[in-house]
């Protein structure tokens, strides 16, 4: 099996496709097991942060731009893209609008402007095809890696 870098890593979660290249892994006995995995190697998956407990990681979440939504209320999740078990890349994940959309955290500094990555993210989780809708009413950008 031929070794990847992690160049190539990132390479293959941008030029994949959110939709048809990623499928959520299903846990028998946690209905909150939240794992996707990229099935042209299954090595490489994106997995929500677990705490001690075993529970997945969130935290209130308050910017300028949750404001822009009828429920103002929203969550910050912590994702990981591994690859076999090694940590790859953190990105943050926003529930928004009591939950209807996970937006993309913006870049430090720039509250518009969000990682292609973590967009990427967002799209594998955008399961009521609201996400684009979510992006223009924040003012969203994405910026190349």
């Amino acid at each position: 099996m031929q070794a990847m870098s992690y160049d190539s890593i990132i390479e293959a979660i941008l030029n994949s496709d959110p939709k048809e290249d990623w499928e959520k892994s299903f846990h028998a006995n946690d209905e909150h097991f939240n794992c996707r995995f990229y099935k042209p190697d299954v090595n490489l998956r994106l997995e929500a942060e677990l705490d001690n407990d075993g529970c997945v990681t969130s935290r209130s979440f308050r910017g300028n731009w949750t404001d822009k939504f009828p429920n103002q209320n929203a969550s910050c999740y912590d994702f990981g893209f591994y690859y076999a078990s090694t940590l790859i890349k953190t990105v943050f994940l926003v529930s928004v609008d009591g939950g209807k959309v996970r937006m993309p955290m913006p870049k430090a500094g720039d509250a518009t402007i969000v990682s292609e990555l973590d967009y990427k993210a967002a799209q594998m989780h955008d399961t009521l095809g609201l996400l684009e809708e979510y992006m223009k009413l924040a003012n969203f950008t994405v910026s190349p890696e």
